[in-house]
């Protein structure tokens, strides 16, 4: 028979504490927050208070001092770098066990960190308006224009070794994402989520927002709704998932129909 506690039960409290702290995550194969402060009376500071328990950064992986993040460096052939390497191609998540393109600052190149590109997929065809939001337009690069193309680009030159490269869902774009961070982009006055030490070249997109697309569609009542999670990566809203992206239905003219949506936005692709 199992044991029963009462709802006041100290040993109880202290018995599920323990083992949110030490397993959930890691049995989740996920990061935590990066949250590592305490807010104790209207400021932020290192140390617990037992005034205001039970905060954030006092469970899961963000207890151990470092915020949780298990981040390593790999070269263009897959090859575990150190953490001082000054020339990385992607870097491995140990916590999650995924491995992230970086973006580079070379504006010929296809992964430019300022690159935005339309969605293509087996289930959408991007309109003339996603067209001219997307950089190809303005540079001429035909071969670069959608998030397909750029898929199979980087399987094809086999980005750090791997060949099964694809879109990120929302939730892993969340995952990667460090809520403690208040580094600001070297270009902009911008605050991000992003670990600046592993991703360098990071940009604020069309709205100072980080997005960059993913595959994770808002689910709503109306089936022809086209519309995509965003996750704030950047700016005063880190973190903040919405269904901010909206698109037209590829069978439907732009401009007609009442479906006026144009998007473009900057890709990160991600591997197991």
């Amino acid at each position: 028979m199992c044991k029963s506690f009462a709802a006041n039960d100290k040993d109880a409290i202290t018995i599920v504490k323990s083992k949110i702290k030490n397993n959930t995550l890691k049995a989740f194969g996920s990061n935590d927050t990066g949250v590592t402060q305490h807010f104790v009376n209207g400021e932020m500071q290192a140390q617990a208070s037992d005034e205001f328990p039970g905060q954030d950064a006092d469970y899961g992986l963000d207890s151990n001092g470092e915020s949780g993040f298990n981040l390593v460096k790999i070269d263009n052939k897959g090859n575990e770098l150190t953490q001082s390497a000054e020339n990385w191609d992607c870097v491995k998540d140990l916590n999650t066990g995924l491995m992230w393109e970086v973006k580079v600052d070379d504006v010929t190149s296809p992964r430019h960190k300022a690159r935005s590109y339309e969605l293509k997929t087996a289930t959408y065809t991007p309109n003339k308006n996603d067209h001219a939001l997307a950089t190809c337009s303005t540079d001429g690069n035909s071969d670069f224009c959608n998030t397909e193309q750029y898929v199979n680009h980087i399987n094809t030159i086999k980005l750090c070794g791997n060949s099964d490269w694809r879109l990120p869902t929302a939730n892993e774009q969340f995952d990667l994402l460090d809520l403690s961070e208040s580094r600001r982009l070297h270009d902009a006055d911008l605050l991000t989520g992003m670990n600046l030490n592993f991703f360098p070249y990071i940009n604020g997109g069309n709205d100072d927002l980080g997005w960059y697309w993913n595959t994770t569609r808002f689910t709503t009542d109306d089936p022809e709704a086209l519309i995509y999670t965003s996750v704030d990566q950047a700016g005063d809203t880190i973190g903040d998932l919405t269904y901010g992206i909206d698109l037209c239905k590829s069978d439907k003219a732009v401009d007609e129909d009442g479906c006026y949506y144009e998007n473009a936005l900057l890709v990160r692709l991600v591997t197991e």
